[in-house]
């Protein structure tokens, strides 16, 4: 069964993340989540302007976390108990 991943943020950076879990067999990319829906979109994944948004209507394995330091913080474990967090 294909681990099912979903990076939050798609700022610059995370271009290279996406394009690695795409290199990975048995990984499925779910989704993008950027407070900017635009920039979300642009990857051509299914996007979502919040983190609740995603986890509303995905299962996670992995959460990619791809926002530069000091940022990904607000995002606690407690938010995420279905994914295993990777900070980035």
């Amino acid at each position: 069964m294909n681990k099912r991943v979903a990076t939050l943020g798609a700022g610059f950076f995370s271009q290279f993340h996406r394009g690695s879990w795409q290199r990975l067999p048995d990984i499925d990319l779910v989704g993008v989540v950027d407070h900017d829906i635009a920039r979300a979109r642009d990857t051509g994944f299914p996007a979502y302007a919040t983190l609740d948004d995603l986890l509303a209507t995905e299962t996670l394995d992995i959460l990619d976390i791809d926002y530069p330091s000091g940022f990904g913080g607000r995002y606690q474990a407690h938010h995420l108990p279905k994914a295993v967090l990777h900070f980035a």
